[in-house]
């Protein structure tokens, strides 16, 4: 009989359906541990946001590397971020906590609000 527990390729598709990348996927499973500092590791999340924002991709991918080396998986979609040893945290955008953005519902919500305006001209 099969065991209830998920197989090592079911976890691996679930978290790709949660936008890790592969090889984040393959650091967080590795129990490598990573030697930064939570502190460290948010002043380099927060240096990467404002690369991302002066739209710096160069500068935004090198910080990246440098935070998967050092055994931090990154997952925009989420707005998370996970060490391989476990620890996690969230990321921070220009607005506060990325978490607390819309949800895929409240955007079709407010399309189709702005699309009923627009239909009935009004701009208000």
């Amino acid at each position: 009989s099969r065991s209830s527990r998920p197989t090592r390729e079911e976890v691996a598709g679930s978290l790709l359906g949660e936008g890790w990348s592969s090889g984040a996927i393959r650091l967080i499973n590795s129990g490598k541990p990573c030697q930064l500092p939570e502190d460290m590791i948010q002043g380099l999340l927060d240096e990467r946001q404002e690369a991302r924002v002066e739209r710096d991709w160069d500068t935004a991918d090198d910080i990246l590397s440098d935070l998967m080396q050092a055994g931090v998986a990154v997952n925009d979609i989420m707005g998370i971020w996970q060490t391989s040893d476990g620890r996690r945290g969230g990321l921070k955008d220009m607005g506060g906590d990325m978490r607390q953005r819309l949800t895929t519902n409240a955007i079709y919500q407010l399309l189709r609000k702005r699309a009923k305006a627009r239909q009935f001209r009004d701009f208000a």
